[in-house]
């Protein structure tokens, strides 16, 4: 596990490589996102793109939230989850920091992976860009950048170790 170091010792951990699982050629950007939050989460079982597209080509993409039924019905290797909605900026750190967060972006058109959060911003896994881009956004660009666009979130719970 890396770490980002986020000033006055403080360090949030960030998986080593993330991947956008052909998310740039098949806009499965909503198994994409969960992709890189399992890989978050068990940083030693690396997934492949065609693991990832094989799940949404199995009848598992019919709807955008089909990812949320797949990962608390099948999930990745076995590994399911149990997923709420977020409502609170408050919800959305707590859930970045212990499990992710899977969220809707653009009026629902693309989804991405939050993988940490404080009260300064949120790191954000985008699957769009190559190899799976992260980057640190700060809550006000975050909001600018979303504001009115419908966006929602929702929390992982790993239901196993």
């Amino acid at each position: 596990m890396d770490w980002l170091h986020r000033g006055k010792g403080r360090l949030m951990p960030v998986a080593p490589v993330y991947s956008s699982f052909g998310n740039w050629l098949k806009g499965d950007c909503e198994y994409a996102a969960m992709a890189n939050l399992f890989e978050h989460q068990y940083p030693a079982m690396h997934l492949t793109t065609k693991q990832v597209l094989d799940a949404w080509h199995n009848g598992n993409g019919e709807t955008y939230y089909s990812a949320i039924d797949f990962m608390r019905t099948v999930g990745f290797n076995g590994k399911t989850a149990t997923i709420t909605p977020l409502q609170t900026r408050a919800e959305i750190i707590q859930a970045a920091n212990h499990g992710g967060v899977w969220a809707t972006v653009q009026s629902g058109q693309h989804a991405v992976a939050i993988v940490a959060a404080s009260a300064k911003g949120l790191l954000v896994v985008d699957s769009t860009m190559g190899n799976g881009m992260k980057y640190f956004e700060p809550w006000g660009m975050w909001a600018k950048y979303l504001a009115g666009t419908g966006e929602e979130y929702w929390g992982l719970h790993w239901n196993q170790p």
